[in-house]
This record gives structure tokens, sequence and C-alpha cells, in this order.
């Protein structure tokens, strides 16, 4: 277990849009756009509708599955698990885990939500933590301060550990804190957020990597020069001659070797 933690969980904890812009960022105009807009609904309209309704939609699932895939590694495969989930399962299951989460029986409620197809842990975690701010969702940073960051466990036990671990340090901080507002999933944000921007600062830009990378630079092409030219003038070089006159060159070279080599002969009979 590493145990390294944010410096300060507050600026951490308010670094969260800087980190996720940052990510955004990282992942280009084409998907950047959409995380960022998913990131907004997940713990905005969902967790409303969520909290609201007690229970979670198919469709609903599928956009919570989309946001874990966009902001992690995607694996195709979870998408088309989680879809062939019927309405009536989704619904009654994810209501009778809200339901556990509201009695305070947080690993209950994973475990429940992991009943469906394509939901692990980490799924359920980032579900209930939409729906309950002090659960944290099982993020790959998170685990990485407590267990081996090659061997990240996405378990039950793991989740357990990972929430009391959280938990033990949300009541550190609240005995530090006046405020006393730090829970496991108020945590967890923090971690996440002071880990993507440790991450993605340390990473290489797009810029550097062209301009250290020789093999990338391409050479200025002098004026009034072109390929066009360049492959013109090597034509022009090039070019064949015709089969004719090179059979004549080769029958004169010929005929010319015969004659020396004669006239070595005479002068050696002369001798």
């Amino acid at each position: 277990m590493s145990k390294v933690f944010p410096p300060s969980f507050s600026a951490a904890y308010a670094s969260y849009s800087r980190a996720l812009s940052m990510l955004c960022d990282s992942k280009g105009a084409e998907k950047g756009p959409g995380l960022k807009m998913l990131d907004e609904w997940m713990f905005g309209d969902f967790a409303q509708s969520a909290r609201k309704n007690g229970k979670m939609t198919s469709d609903e699932l599928a956009r919570v599955m989309e946001w874990k895939l966009s902001r992690g590694k995607f694996r195709p495969t979870l998408m088309a698990l989680v879809k062939g989930n019927s309405s009536s399962a989704v619904e009654s299951i994810s209501k009778s885990a809200f339901e556990k989460v509201g009695k305070n029986d947080v690993v209950e409620a994973v475990k429940t939500l992991s009943e469906l197809k394509g939901v692990g842990p980490a799924t359920a975690s980032a579900i209930l933590s939409a729906h309950s701010p002090s659960v944290p969702f099982m993020s790959d940073e998170s685990l990485s301060v407590f267990f081996p960051a090659n061997k990240l466990p996405y378990t039950l036990p793991a989740f357990k550990t990972l929430l009391d671990m959280l938990q033990k340090k949300a009541n550190e901080l609240n005995k530090e804190d006046t405020t006393g507002d730090w829970t496991a999933g108020k945590c967890e944000r923090a971690i996440w957020a002071w880990s993507t921007i440790e991450r993605l600062e340390r990473a290489p830009k797009a810029k550097d990597v062209v301009e250290t990378n020789p093999s990338k630079q391409t050479e200025p092409v002098p004026k009034g020069d072109s390929s066009e030219k360049k492959e013109s003038s090597g034509a022009k070089n090039n070019k064949r001659k015709p089969a004719a006159k090179v059979e004549g060159e080769l029958e004169i070279a010929a005929i010319e070797t015969t004659a020396r080599r004669s006239k070595r002969i005479k002068a050696q009979v002369a001798m």
C-alpha cells in the first residue's frame, strides 16, 4: 500500500473541475466535450433523478457506463453486457440497492447492483456515488493509494477496504476541519482530482514529442523546388534509352575490344 495522499485534501477537492478539464483536453476535440457533458449529467440530472425516483432506468445505466468508460479505460464488451439487462431488472435491482444505501449498508448495496450483467463493484460504486455523494467511486486513482498499482483488485472485498480506509481518512480530516463535512466519497473525489492533475502534468505534450523526435521533422524545401520538379528531372536523367540504340552501342564496344586485342597479338608476333 502506497498511501500517497494529496498534500491538501481541501485544495485537491477544489481542483476537481480543473482535473476534469485537463482530462477532457487530453482526449481531444472528438471525445473531450462528450466526457464533460456526461460528468455534468452524472452528478447533476442523474443524481437528482436517482434520489427522487429511488431507482434507475436501463437508459441511465447505459449512460453511467458510458461515463465510466469515457473517464477511464474503454472496454466495449461492458457496454454490450449492460445493454443486455431488461428494464424491469435494472429498476428493481437499483431500487433495492438505493434502499440499502439509505440504511447505510453500502457494501450490500454494491453487492446488489453487481447482480446486473456487466456491472461489477466499480460500476456499482459509480452509480451509488451519484445517488449518495458520501459513497466513494472505486476509481483506479483511489485504489492505487491502498493497493499495488499493477494489481488493482476490482472485487467486493477490495471495495470494502477502500470504503473503510477512505472513511478513516474522512474522520481524520473532520477532526482537523471545523466544517466536519468530509466523507469517503469526498476524499475519493479529492484523490482522483489530485492524481489526474499530477499524471497529466507529467505527461509529455504532443508538440514536445514532435520537436524532440528527429524522425518526425521534415527538411524545408528550397524555393523554386518541388517534388514534381524533382520527379520530372529524375525522370529525364533516368530515361531509358531505346533498345536498338543500346544494342548498337554494345556492338560497337565489342568491335573496339576485338580490334584492340588484334593489335596486341600482332605486336607480340612482331617481337
